[in-house]
Parts: structure tokens; sequence; C-alpha cells
């Protein structure tokens, strides 16, 4: 017999029947029963931990996240903590900001502007796959308002002052001109009329 479930017992026996026709049988007794069991299906193998997680395009208080498919995952789980602090909770992405997702990527949102993130996801398979458990975490990749985190954000004294950096070796100044008036930045290496 086929396409029985494992590690199932059941109990068998056969008879013969001859004639002409389905519905014109006669049978013979039943043989003796005999008893069978299935083998034990195969433990449930762990998914493969997402690759090639990363950060992309921070905004204020957003990020973009992707990472490599994983074969026979339904959903992702996201999650994210301040870097190196704290426990890990969902990320505020996926469906509703439930931290799950059947795609590959996400924008996690409401994330606190000058803040260092860390996240990492993890492949799980669809609720009626037995072969396959969830995988591990993946690698956790880190964002960083001088690399790839939320731009930064701050404004000082009556010029209204605003600079934003997204980029490790850039930072954008904006402020409120007041007319006739010179203006000159200092970096604390040297000093630049605007």
């Amino acid at each position: 017999m086929e396409n029985l479930p494992g590690n199932m017992t059941g109990h068998f026996r056969v008879r013969s029947g001859t004639g002409t026709s389905l519905t014109d049988l006669t049978f013979s007794d039943w043989s003796d029963g005999r008893q069978g069991t299935t083998s034990a299906p195969p433990p449930a193998a762990p998914l493969s931990a997402p690759g090639d997680l990363g950060a992309s395009n921070p905004g204020e208080t957003t990020v973009n996240l992707s990472w490599d498919d994983v074969r026979n995952a339904a959903t992702y789980e996201v999650e994210q903590r301040v870097d190196g602090t704290g426990s890990w909770s969902d990320a505020t992405c996926g469906e509703g900001g439930s931290g799950s997702t059947e795609d590959t990527s996400c924008v996690a949102t409401g994330l606190t502007p000058e803040t260092d993130y860390e996240f990492r996801v993890r492949a799980v398979p669809a609720s009626d796959d037995d072969a396959h458990t969830a995988s591990s975490w993946s690698e956790t990749d880190a964002t960083t308002a001088d690399d790839t985190g939320p731009a930064v954000v701050m404004g000082s004294g009556d010029l209204n002052l605003i600079w934003t950096s997204d980029s490790e070796t850039m930072i954008n100044f904006a402020w409120d001109q007041i007319s006739g008036t010179e203006y000159e930045v200092a970096d604390g290496h040297e000093r630049q009329s605007v």
C-alpha cells in the first residue's frame, strides 16, 4: 500500500474473488489478519536562514530592508532593537506593522531619529508544512546615522540651522537667511564664507 501516513500502525487482511464481472464475484474467506507499522517520517528540518540582509534608503524614521529568498519559506519574521542594547521585538514592517511579511523586503517605520538600530530576519514555513521548521535568525544588519541609518536632523540658534546626514561622507546644512548678512561655516578644520 502507498501514501500511508508515517508512524501509523494498521491491521490488514486479504481475500480473493472470482467471477465474470465486478458485480458478480464470489469471494473466499478472509485471510488471517496481520499488523504492520509504517516508518516514522524524517524529522522536520529547519529552513535556511535568509542571506544578504541589508538596509538602504534611510529616512528620518524609516529604513528599507531586503534579504534573499528562501526555498519553502511562506513568510518572514523581522525583528529590531536599538543597536547592541535591549531585547529584540517585532519590526514595524510587513502586514499592519506586525513584523511578518510574505515578501523579501519591507520598510521599517516609526524609528527614532538619530538612533542606531539592528535588524534580523528568519524564514518560516507554511503551517501545513510538516517537513520544515523556522530557520535560525539571519546575521544582523545595523543601521547607523553615519552610514545607512535614519537621517539626523537638528536645529540650532536664531538662524534655525538644520543639518542632515544620510551618508558617511556628506552633511547638508540649511538655515533661514537674513537679508544683507554674510555667513561663515566652520567645520573644525577650515572656515568657508557662503
